[in-house]
């Protein structure tokens, strides 16, 4: 024989209602859970624009800003430059690739003995390629 429910409006229907322990435990922690989801990767974000290093690469916030622009400069060996475009090194721009990783292609152009990287501010960091 299998327990018939209380009539509905006694104190016994109320009781039944009320979530058990287990219930409200595994609510709680899905809750927290999903909380924890949002407000980490949101106060990474934050300190980053307060001056702290960004987060990590694959971050949900990987494409939310800009970045500012690094300009790739291949300096000649007669003191000559020229501006080297992405895609003559990428197949597309990946702005999360770090400028100084393209120094191995810029330097194998002839007569190329270094790359400069221009910021947009205006600030230049020479990097000498490697002997041959």
């Amino acid at each position: 024989m299998t327990a018939q429910p209380p009539p509905v409006g006694t104190a016994a229907a109320a009781a039944a209602e009320r979530w058990r322990l287990r219930e409200v435990v595994a609510a709680g922690a899905f809750v927290a859970l999903v909380a924890l989801q949002f407000a980490l990767p949101a106060q990474r974000l934050a300190a980053s624009a307060g001056g702290e290093p960004r987060p990590v690469r694959f971050g949900w916030q990987m494409y939310s800003r800009l970045t500012p622009r690094t300009d790739v400069v291949a300096v000649f060996a007669d003191g000559s430059e020229r501006v080297v475009g992405p895609s003559a090194l990428l197949a597309r721009p990946r702005p999360e690739i770090p400028p100084e990783e393209l120094l191995p292609a810029v330097c194998a152009a002839p007569r190329v003995r270094a790359m400069a990287l221009v910021g947009a501010g205006g600030g230049r960091r020479e990097i000498p390629c490697p002997p041959a």
